[in-house]
């Protein structure tokens, strides 16, 4: 699966192995329920513009390198901007979860001197869908 993430001016590819694990927990239609005064059920339902989530995880599987990291933290540390996540072709008006809409976490253990651009790391990225 092709992915990538871009502010307009920076496109950012992100690992090809990267899971979107939400990808089919989300439905555009929504529904409510409720009884009139009669006993009656009512039900409406409607179809969501925008709002689908997105959670990319790399699973322990997928690993992205240090300056990959710093990359996408730049983007993450920059409020109110509305990004480009592509996912195989299909792009997508993005914003990133708050809090904890993206996590690194270090494949091994070294010391930050130690490690270099090219160091592991496993990511998650979160957020969602949003009209522009």
């Amino acid at each position: 699966m092709a992915m990538s993430i871009s502010n307009g001016m920076i496109t950012i590819d992100l690992p090809p192995d990267l899971q979107w694990v939400d990808e089919f927990g989300w439905s555009a239609v929504e529904q409510i329920k409720e009884y009139s005064l009669t006993g009656a059920l009512i039900v409406q339902q409607g179809v969501k513009a925008k709002g689908r989530p997105f959670t990319l995880k790399s699973n322990g599987a997928s690993w992205v390198k240090r300056s990959v990291v710093e990359q996408i933290q730049a983007f993450y540390n920059t409020p109110g901007n509305v990004f480009t996540l592509t996912i195989d072709g299909t792009s997508y008006s993005f914003l990133f979860e708050r809090p904890d809409g993206f996590i690194a976490s270090e494949v091994g253990r070294l010391v930050r001197s130690a490690q270099g651009p090219d160091y592991p790391f496993t990511i998650e990225i979160k957020g969602f869908e949003v009209a522009v």
